[in-house]
């Protein structure tokens, strides 16, 4: 994890310099879109939406219902699967928050 953001109330993006995922690592399942580690909440009933190749990237999301069951809770991970090299730049999306970095 290199990078750890918020939208803040005026609409803008706020980074973190020393957010406590900083540093941090996961693993996905790719065929599951299972993750483990502690970077995350524990995301039950991932769906993979796409597995990721050639101009398409990999694709997860989990929807949650909200304790009061008046809503839901939707988040998204989008590992760019055509990036050249080892290491593929991620976005990880949970309402307002917002981490990137690479999965090798």
């Amino acid at each position: 994890m290199i990078s750890d953001a918020y939208i803040g109330d005026s609409g803008t993006l706020e980074v973190l310099r020393d957010g406590p995922r900083m540093g941090q690592k996961f693993t996905v399942i790719k065929n599951t879109g299972e993750l483990l580690g502690d970077v995350m909440d524990a995301l039950k009933n991932p769906r993979v939406v796409s597995l990721g190749s050639g101009k398409n990237a990999y694709k997860v999301i989990w929807e949650q219902e909200s304790a009061d069951k008046k809503g839901a809770f939707v988040d998204y991970l989008s590992i760019d699967a055509s990036a050249k090299g080892k290491k593929k730049p991620f976005g990880f999306f949970s309402g307002s928050l917002l981490m990137t970095g690479f999965c090798e």
